[in-house]
């Protein structure tokens, strides 16, 4: 990314300086800095040759003004390679899927820049919708293939997730330039179908993804007409601008659910990046559902909104999410504020769980789907072992705060103490909230851990007061006391609710 390009006469000396110099702008880092076309690269490479010292023989009556023997039998034999090889990947039946399966994993950041890493995740997000305009082409949800990040070998997660092919790429910032690089891995054979460098000023990056949809197009083959074609980039562009603002709302409002100290705030600050993006497109599916979701939390949390009472506030929330949904169908989050409003507003149990079945549908790696579907099962159905499996699903595709705390709500229903207690400090571990320190207090009583739970108290209120009466019973070996102590904090916790 950032060092001249490195001589092929380093390696190999016989090599022509002129060679070397064709090579090397072929090479160079700058689009604008290489050969615009094949021809150009191909009448350097010829003119080098012919600056060469060592005479240039013939080869079988066919006239090779530039070539070697070897190089000339070499040329052809990998030239009649990858002719077979294009009649046998065109003809050769696909066994994983009639249509192209494509997954792409998210962007490594590789410098380390925090003001990028919003990017990171959000540019692959934002492909996976722009490549479903695609037809004949099977795109799989970013949270299936979340779910195997660990694995960071492009064929073998393409293997296990059954993909024809894998998008990788790397992500960098210097100064005020985006550097992003890119490949196209087919997991059959691990072949490189293209790579390429884009480079964009700053937060101007949307021509990226009409770039990739037509690029990925071209290298799978697909089957366009020229109308599909235009229309899948037009459909695919975007205002940069808008882009932007929608990346950095989803990415501020997904820190701001979570319930803790100051998320009040972390959410309102999405709610003005969906206004900003509503200001440049006052039809932007994404920035009406993402005021609605703002509002909905709001509600939900028990959060002020200036100028409007709670049931105003939830019900210009609704009125926005089926705005956004009469303008896309398969927003997710629209579909999970459904589901909320069913099951806790409404008492529409089965219209909760068609919501969660619609979720499900549309993206079966959807993590928060599996944790909707084990508050169903736990709190309507009973079924518990049911709802744990649902818990941990959801925790495997993307363990965040709230899963995370489900899971270990589940699991102290359950009374399994030392797992809940292990997925609660995962959750803190995230980000510390109430709810969760609250059930890992209760989890270490429960282990009899009152050393930890006591300094757990002590944490939450440096003050002291909290705490005093369980290290003043620890202090003289007094379990009376110090159940009586807990008793008093269980009433608080009741004549609070």
């Amino acid at each position: 990314l950032v060092d001249p390009v490195p001589s092929v006469r380093r390696l190999r000396e016989t090599v022509s300086p002129e060679v070397d110099a064709a090579l090397t702008r072929a090479l160079a880092r700058a689009p604008v800095d290489r050969f615009q076309t094949a021809a150009d690269f191909s009448s350097a490479l010829k003119q080098a040759a012919g600056l060469a010292a060592t005479p240039v023989p013939t080869v079988a009556h066919r006239r090779t003004p530039w070539l070697r023997p070897r190089l000339a039998v070499a040329f052809l034999v990998v030239g009649a390679a990858l002719v077979a090889a294009a009649m046998f990947l065109r003809t050769r039946p696909d066994p994983v899927a009639s249509a192209p399966r494509l997954a792409l994993t998210d962007l490594e950041v590789t410098n380390r820049d925090a003001e990028t890493d919003y990017l990171r995740s959000g540019i692959p997000d934002y492909l996976v919708s722009a490549l479903r305009s695609l037809p004949g082409l099977e795109v799989m949800p970013m949270s299936m293939v979340r779910r195997d990040s660990a694995i960071t070998s492009p064929v073998e997660l393409g293997r296990k997730l059954r993909a024809t092919a894998v998008l990788t790429g790397t992500l960098a910032r210097f100064g005020g330039t985006l550097a992003i690089n890119a490949e196209l891995v087919q997991v059959s054979d691990g072949r490189l179908l293209w790579s390429g460098q884009f480079e964009y000023p700053d937060t101007n990056y949307a021509g990226l993804i009409p770039a990739v949809v037509t690029l990925i197009a071209d290298s799978l083959r697909l089957q366009l007409s020229g109308g599909a074609r235009q229309d899948a980039i037009a459909r695919s562009t975007v205002d940069p601008v808008v882009l932007d603002l929608l990346l950095r709302a989803g990415r501020t409002w997904l820190q701001g659910i979570a319930g803790a100290e100051g998320d009040s705030a972390r959410v309102d600050s999405a709610r003005v990046l969906f206004e900003r993006v509503l200001a440049r497109d006052p039809q932007n599916p994404g920035a009406i559902a993402g005021i609605g979701y703002v509002l909905n939390i709001s509600f939900i949390r028990g959060w002020d909104v200036p100028g409007l009472t709670p049931a105003e506030v939830q019900a210009r929330a609704d009125s926005l999410n089926r705005l956004a949904m009469s303008l896309d169908s398969t927003l997710l989050n629209s579909w999970n504020m459904v589901l909320i409003n069913r099951l806790y507003l409404e008492d529409d149990f089965e219209g909760a769980r068609e919501a969660i079945e619609r979720m499900v549908s549309l993206d079966q790696g959807y993590a928060e789907a599996y944790r909707d579907r084990g508050i169903y099962r736990q709190e309507l159905e009973g079924d518990l072992k049911g709802a744990l499996e649902d818990f941990q699903q959801s925790v495997t595709l993307d363990p965040s705060v709230q899963r995370l705390n489900s899971l270990a709500a589940g699991l102290m229903a359950a009374r399994r103490y030392p797992e809940a207690a292990a997925a609660l400090q995962r959750s803190i571990a995230l980000r510390e909230s109430a709810g969760a320190r609250t059930r890992l207090i209760a989890a270490y009583d429960k282990l009899g851990w009152r050393d930890q739970a006591t300094r757990l108290r002590r944490h939450a209120d440096p003050s002291g007061n909290s705490a005093a009466p369980f290290e003043a019973a620890l202090a003289a070996g007094d379990t009376a006391a110090y159940e009586r102590a807990r008793r008093t904090e269980l009433r608080k916790s009741a004549d609070s609710l």
